[in-house]
């Protein structure tokens, strides 16, 4: 159902969903304390002094990887990031490496998300959903034909439903993470975008 304030939302040519790439360092900063302040409120880190959370770092300075961001008002709100499949391989390996090198012998083109994280908002479904819409986008683009990524348990049934993701395995913990059991999801990109066109209302974004 649609809040009034999602409809505000929607409605307000000033209130658009910018999702682009990072630019410099200053917005990978705040990437990585957006990611800080999201997790910690979840359980999945402790707090840093810096209050900065980097647990890729390896995945972060190579090509196969891109970092999004969501703006709106001039203020990042949300991040994604995700990394083609190349020689480094993919985040999920660090927790699936069995199960996504299955894949890999299927001859499929794979990419994965990670790093999703948000700001506690009103809206924030809209900007989590603007986020997964511009990653499988750009991940066609790089010639990946499947979406993978993990999520906590509690997330399984709700990408199953909005975005027809397959539940591929399973685990009681993250690396890099505290107390954060992993499901391992997977669809093909074409099929995210085209549950997604279903939700229509929540993807609310310039596509840049």
């Amino acid at each position: 159902m649609t809040t009034s304030l999602d409809k505000k939302v929607l409605d307000s040519t000033k209130d658009k969903i910018e999702v682009r790439l990072v630019e410099n360092t200053v917005e990978m900063d705040a990437v990585y304390h957006l990611t800080h302040e999201a997790y910690l409120k979840q359980g999945y880190c402790k707090l840093q002094a810096n209050r900065k959370l980097v647990h890729y770092p390896h995945w972060d300075n190579i090509s196969e990887t891109k970092v999004l961001v969501a703006r709106q008002n001039g203020e990042i709100i949300g991040t994604n990031s995700y990394t083609v499949d190349g020689p480094k391989k993919l985040t999920v390996d660090s927790d699936f490496n069995s199960e996504v090198d299955k894949l890999r012998r299927k001859g499929l083109a794979l990419a994965a998300s990670w790093r999703m994280a948000t700001l506690d908002k009103e809206n924030e479904r809209t900007v989590v959903m603007t986020l997964i819409a511009k990653t499988a986008e750009i991940m066609i683009q790089t010639g990946a034909t499947h979406h993978l990524f993990i999520c906590n348990p509690r997330q399984e049934k709700v990408y199953q439903r909005l975005l027809n993701m397959k539940t591929l395995a399973r685990k009681e913990s993250t690396n890099g993470l505290m107390n954060a059991p992993a499901v391992l999801m997977m669809n093909t990109c074409q099929d995210v975008l085209k549950f997604l066109k279903r939700y229509q209302r929540y993807v609310n974004c310039n596509w840049n």
